[in-house]
């Protein structure tokens, strides 16, 4: 999961958001990216969400790329 965080285009949103719904510090959080070791409680979650948030980077990145383009 570290690799797929450093692919974050917004890191430091994604910690907030995440760190808000499941009511840990933004801190904490990161600490469980730079270390590798995640809670087994969140683990899932953090694992959808890194993958739900990728793929919406991914989506932006096509859009601008057709803007762009198009000019």
């Amino acid at each position: 999961m570290k690799e797929k965080y450093k692919k974050l285009m917004y890191p430091f949103e994604f910690l907030e958001d995440v760190s808000k719904n499941l009511g840990i510090e933004k801190h904490s959080l990161r600490n469980y990216f730079m270390t590798g070791k995640f809670p087994k409680i969140h683990y899932e979650y953090i694992n959808n969400a890194l993958d739900a948030r990728l793929k919406a980077d991914e989506e932006v990145r096509n859009i601008r790329l057709n803007c762009y383009v198009k000019l």
